[in-house]
């Protein structure tokens, strides 16, 4: 058990948590279908629905407001793949993309629904790297069912999220 598990069971997280301080952020989208969209952050990426109306949907996404509404006429422009190689293997990313940065235990769960799902998810890169140690970072970049790209990870040291030194990523 690391330090920072057992002060968060004890109830002193903040003393050593990055995320302390870290206030929630708020993101509206345009979709044109909020059933789909609905279901995808709802069944599979574990959001919790906090109003539903005919032509919107606001969800608590892990302590974050994310709004989807209705417009007929919106199409997404995606973002083109941008690959990238991480430990020898080649990847596609987005560069345009927004994500979050889960507990280990929550990023597994997701994973296994998306990969129990027979739905059309598109998985564009998912890995583990430096498995085993305190560096290591579970990864997962996905298309949601408007065509947003969506980056999922958790890192052993979560302070490797927001430090200013890069050779600690």
């Amino acid at each position: 058990m690391t330090l920072h598990k057992l002060l968060v069971i004890l109830g002193f997280a903040c003393l050593t948590s990055a995320f302390c301080n870290v206030l929630p952020f708020h993101m509206s989208m345009p979709v044109q279908n909020l059933n789909g969209t609905q279901d995808f952050y709802e069944n599979i990426l574990g959001a919790k629905v906090v109003k539903v109306t005919e032509d919107e949907i606001s969800l608590n996404f892990y302590g974050h407001s994310l709004v989807f509404r209705v417009s007929e006429s919106f199409v997404l422009q995606p973002s083109p793949p941008e690959p990238y190689v991480v430990e020898g293997k080649n990847y596609e990313g987005h560069g345009r993309h927004f994500g979050l940065v889960l507990e280990k235990e929550t990023w597994q769960k997701i994973r296994n629904r998306l990969h129990e799902t027979s739905s059309q998810i598109k998985i564009l890169a998912e890995f583990i790297k430096n498995e085993g140690t305190e560096n290591e970072i579970g990864f997962m970049m996905i298309l949601d069912p408007a065509g947003y790209a969506v980056e999922l990870k958790y890192l052993n040291d979560q302070w490797l999220a927001i430090r200013d030194d890069k050779k600690s990523r």
